[in-house]
């Protein structure tokens, strides 16, 4: 009986540093993407292309060729994002299709290894294969927030830069009137 209460306040005690360590990775992801969001945008493609060649050995592996393809075919869609990468939203049709394919991996995924693979060799195809590279781009979400890239010299204008401009061009206009008279 102690036993078992030993071993269950352990597994609590696991899951709970669990959870605080994931916490701690996530936290510390969203700091270093909207700090650099540059080099993220490395990483991430890094990530797109190691995950991309790891779907070798599922051959290996004997799953489904349909299934790696369709895993492939996601992987491609995120790398397509890249070229949006910080600025990005969650209504781009990139991310929409590519999340919405994600699940559509996850329930293949699930269908087909489920009954013939053990549960750790799963949760490791699911976090890895499926889950990873939509993962990044999640976490990425918030890095458009504060990044600004200007594309092709283009300089973007914001509701509040229009008000300042509008203030500085009437404060420009009383002055020159002022020296006028």
């Amino acid at each position: 009986m102690l036993l078992l209460f030993v071993q269950s306040v352990l597994i609590l005690l696991l899951i709970t540093t669990i959870i605080i360590a994931v916490a701690l990775l996530l936290y510390h992801t969203v700091i270093y993407i909207e700090d650099h969001a540059i080099a993220a945008r490395k990483k991430i493609e890094n990530i797109i292309l190691t995950v991309s060649v790891l779907h070798v050995f599922l051959l290996f592996r004997s799953v489904n060729i349909f299934q790696i393809v369709f895993s492939l075919s996601v992987q491609y869609i995120f790398y397509h994002l890249l070229l949006k990468y910080p600025n990005f939203g969650v209504m781009d049709p990139y991310l929409i299709v590519g999340t919405v394919l994600a699940l559509v991996n996850h329930f293949l995924v699930l269908r087909l290894l489920i009954l013939n693979y053990w549960v750790l060799e799963v949760v490791v195809y699911f976090f890895v294969f499926v889950w990873l590279t939509p993962f990044c781009f999640y976490v990425s979400l918030s890095a458009n927030d504060e990044v600004f890239v200007p594309v092709r010299n283009a300089k973007r204008e914001t509701l509040l830069g229009r008000l300042m401009k509008g203030v500085m061009n009437r404060v420009r206009r009383d002055s020159k009137e002022d020296k006028c008279n």
